[in-house]
């Protein structure tokens, strides 16, 4: 076949910056092969950038898999890039573009999406509709990867979490936790929340405690 097969137009993934990914490619029927797979990471047409070049395995026995362990920068750029993989008979520290006698290259379509922002911790916590024996509590909205969800928790205590000391908790993706009901008469109640983004699971700090009665 031929020794460069372009199939940016026809094959392609999606891949998250900040991530651990692997490559893996399967080699054909001759040994002594080595591999080595690049992404232009800043999307300038070239794949000389540090660290654009994702690894090489070299010495691959014919028909066997070489794998390529690799972590996408958190600072990839969005959008579409090129993927080059490269299988050379015989040579070592290959490059994306030298000629070589023996070996074939081929190109894919790389999308890369952000990366997941942590969310930052809920700020303004206020108390509002305080009656004898309900309220609501408020926060700011954290920034942060989408979608994020609050976990609240309320308690008597101000080591109060949604994991523990709690009274009520809930979760959420407003930034109110609802009308709380079932409350006690001239009781102080402490609460927090915290917030979880869906991107990679991950999680702020809880807020301060504040109270009221």
């Amino acid at each position: 076949g031929s020794y460069y097969n372009d199939y940016y137009s026809s094959v392609s993934t999606s891949l998250q910056a900040g991530t651990s990914q692997t490559l893996t490619v399967t080699v054909g029927t001759y040994g002594g092969q080595t591999v080595a797979g690049w992404i232009d990471y800043n999307a300038d047409g070239d794949f000389s950038d540090a660290g654009e070049k994702l690894g090489e395995v070299t010495n691959v026995a014919a028909s066997a898999a070489a794998i390529i362990n690799f972590a996408l920068p958190a600072g990839a750029t969005s959008g579409n890039t090129r993927m080059r993989v490269r299988t050379v008979w015989s040579d070592v520290g290959i490059d994306p573009c030298l000629t070589y006698s023996y070996g074939e290259a081929e190109d894919y379509k790389i999308n890369i999406t952000p990366a997941c922002i942590t969310p930052s911790t809920p700020a303004s916590l206020s108390t509002s509709g305080i009656t004898a024996t309900g309220a609501q509590l408020n926060w700011g909205a954290s920034t942060g990867s989408a979608t994020i969800t609050y976990y609240w928790a309320l308690g008597s205590a101000s080591n109060v979490t949604y994991e523990a000391n709690y009274i009520q908790r809930g979760t959420t993706t407003s930034l109110n936790s609802g009308a709380l009901a079932g409350l006690s008469p001239g009781t102080t109640y402490y609460w927090s929340v915290k917030a979880v983004t869906s991107c990679n699971g991950t999680i702020s700090s809880y807020a301060v405690a504040i109270s009221f009665t």
